[in-house]
């Protein structure tokens, strides 16, 4: 199992509410996990340490979750994990050293962003969010990310269903079709003898003229 980090974007209900902490505190304990809430400029977000064997699975039963408390419904989904020098080191392909050399600015152009050290271990750690935007920001570089495509999938899910929201439940169904159909492009491609056997099955039957 791995501990997957995130946050859901929440609108509607207040989050700080008794009530709903108190629900938030029943659904940690169900799950056995991490749930906690906080308020930014306006924005709610519950915070997520959750173990699963997939992120797509840890986020979808946290937006059940919060979701079934009722009153709310989840608007994004943002990446809250943290990465060690060694995990950085192997997403931007550098060596220990010149990964080193980035975080203690010794090299690049300064201005890394500042590890947490975990209680638990000891072990210096970064907001993977912050290393990404600083690789941008800082060099220029696009760092590898191997959770970035699923969160990009996520949110777009998200604000789907919210566009599709006045839709009816059959073009809702469509919608979500094409995601369950997944990308044809990535299907196996017919033979040319599979095409020309549709091909005979659709031509018409030709019938006898008759006087």
């Amino acid at each position: 199992m791995t501990r997957w980090d995130f946050e859901l974007v929440i609108e509607g209900r207040d989050l700080m509410d008794d009530e709903v902490l108190n629900a938030l505190w029943h659904a940690s304990a169900e799950s056995n996990d991490d749930i906690s809430s906080r308020r930014s400029n306006g924005v709610q977000y519950a915070g997520f340490m959750r173990e699963a064997e997939r992120l797509e699975e840890a986020v979808l039963s946290g937006i059940e979750q919060v979701e079934r408390i009722g009153g709310f419904i989840v608007a994004d989904v943002i990446d809250d994990s943290f990465v060690t020098r060694d995990q950085i080191a192997k997403r931007a392909r550098l060596n220990d050293d010149a990964t080193l050399a980035l975080i203690d600015g010794s090299d690049g152009p300064g201005g890394f962003p500042r590890a947490l050290d975990d209680p638990e271990t000891g072990q210096s750690e970064w907001r993977w969010t912050d290393v990404v935007e600083w690789f941008r920001t800082s060099l220029g570089s696009e760092i590898h990310d191997p959770n970035g495509p699923t969160f990009a999938a996520l949110t777009s899910v998200l604000v789907a269903r919210r566009l599709c929201a006045d839709m009816n439940l059959k073009l809702r169904s469509a919608f979500g079709g094409l995601i369950a159909n997944g990308d044809p492009s990535l299907q196996p491609t017919q033979s040319p003898a599979e095409l020309g056997l549709m091909r005979d099955e659709c031509e018409p039957v030709p019938f006898a003229a008759t006087d």
